[in-house]
């Protein structure tokens, strides 16, 4: 039977161009829909209780008391030049501007290898001083003093040779610090960073940790045990969100980029989490229980951690609880230190840091009345308290309370947390003192 192509074909281009009509309607619609979301979030987001907006609310009320290095350096460099005299702008941009961070495979993240004017950084991860440095730091991993801290500690804004580390070095010849250091670790990385190199059979004579301002930030921002907490919140869901992952994304991971769906998800996460907000007043996250938040919908956890990291009004009214968190913290650790050095057959000691947070007299404080009154500065106070006078009634063997080495020197921090050269060596001079009382 032949087959009638006048009939067929405009039957079949009519069903085409139906076919089109509909596809290009659908996706138009498809396209307002997402166009509509998007604005709604944008415009509305207190009708929706939109987690972003309360976060940049939050940031935004943080902030307001303070002022940034690199603010300055575009708004105001008589101000910078202050807090680094001698230095011309292009070194004192290259100070406030140190090495980034780069990913490993077991401790998360660490200081990426740099040769620059001010910053070295090579073997084994270590920062190089005119002590220290890339001719002698292999010959020097056994048998001498190894320096662990977080930024202040590499020495954010400061050169190679006005850290802790190189002050240790120069005021103390008869023994060698290797600087470990690295922006953002906790004391629980830096034990990570100590057990590493004891794997790979190095063996030091002695480990010297300053501590206090990122155990604060890490045990306020998260609701895990002090124990289970990672060095970022974001590393707590690695196994969740991997490489893998985007190789090969989820549907819905694509799918959540777009508004329309990321609305709908958020109100579904919403609907199983009710709660506004995490708190360890409300006990520390069970994960081993796989019917818990973390588990259930960790994204939806994930944007709660960020909110919860800057609420001080809600930390602050249970500090008691973000007290005990700190000290249980530095409880567990000393007795994990005690332990290895004992089995490693080295010394150690821990000091407890100046936080630039809680001084109002540093000068990147630019608002010291509204601050004291903040629910942020009553809490790095009421932190350091709790740690201090832990400390001074011997609750931690080897810990010293060194918080107050910038009453002297209040003025003597590059921006908020970090300390300029003076401050270094004041800190230094502090250490070696300690450790003389104990020899």
């Amino acid at each position: 039977m032949a087959i009638n192509l006048k009939i067929i074909f405009p039957k079949l281009l009519s069903l085409y161009r139906s076919t089109a009509i509909l596809a290009l309607n659908t996706f138009l619609l498809f396209a307002m829909a997402n166009v509509a979301a998007y604005l709604l979030m944008r415009w509305f987001p207190e009708r929706l209780n939109h987690d972003d907006s309360y976060l940049q609310s939050l940031y935004q009320q943080n902030l307001s008391y303070f002022t940034f290095p690199e603010d300055q350096f575009v708004h105001n460099r008589a101000f910078l030049r202050k807090i680094y005299p001698g230095y011309s702008d292009d070194d004192i941009d290259q100070l406030i501007h140190p090495p980034s961070l780069r990913a490993h495979p077991t401790l998360e993240f660490v200081e990426t290898p740099t040769v620059s004017k001010y910053y070295h950084v090579g073997f084994e991860n270590m920062r190089y001083t005119r002590f220290v440095h890339a001719g002698n730091a292999a010959d020097l991993m056994n048998g001498t003093t190894w320096f662990f801290s977080g930024s202040t500690g590499f020495g954010h804004g400061v050169g190679d040779d006005e850290t802790i580390a190189a002050y240790l070095n120069a005021l103390d010849s008869s023994e060698v610090y290797l600087n470990f250091s690295v922006q953002a670790y906790h004391q629980n990385s830096e034990i990570e960073k100590l057990l590493l190199l004891l794997k790979k059979g190095y063996r030091p004579r002695r480990v010297i940790f300053l501590d206090g301002l990122n155990d604060i930030t890490t045990m306020r921002a998260t609701n895990f045990h002090p124990a289970e907490t990672p060095a970022r919140n974001i590393s707590a869901y690695s196994y969740i969100a991997n490489i893998e992952r985007l190789q090969r994304p989820h549907l819905q991971l694509i799918l959540g980029r777009l508004p329309l769906f990321a609305l709908i998800f958020r109100q579904i996460d919403r609907h199983q989490a009710p709660a506004p907000r995490i708190s360890i007043a409300d006990g520390y996250e069970d994960i081993y229980a796989p019917d818990q938040l973390y588990h259930r919908s960790p994204i939806r956890h994930y944007q709660l951690m960020n909110i919860y990291e800057s609420e001080f009004d809600s930390v602050y009214a249970h500090i008691e609880r973000y007290q005990e968190k700190l000290l249980t913290y530095y409880r567990l650790n000393s007795r994990m230190l005690a332990g290895l050095a004992e089995a490693f057959g080295f010394d150690y000691a821990v000091f407890f840091q100046p936080l630039g947070y809680a001084s109002l007299e540093n000068p990147f404080v630019i608002r010291p009345e509204a601050y004291r009154e903040s629910a942020q500065y009553r809490t790095y106070q009421a932190m350091r308290a709790a740690a201090a006078n832990a400390i001074r009634d011997g609750e931690f063997p080897n810990f010293y309370n060194i918080s107050d080495a910038d009453d002297a020197c209040p003025d003597c921090y590059v921006d908020l947390g970090h300390y300029n050269p003076h401050l270094n060596r004041i800190i230094a001079q502090r250490i070696l003192d300690h450790i003389k009382e104990t020899r």
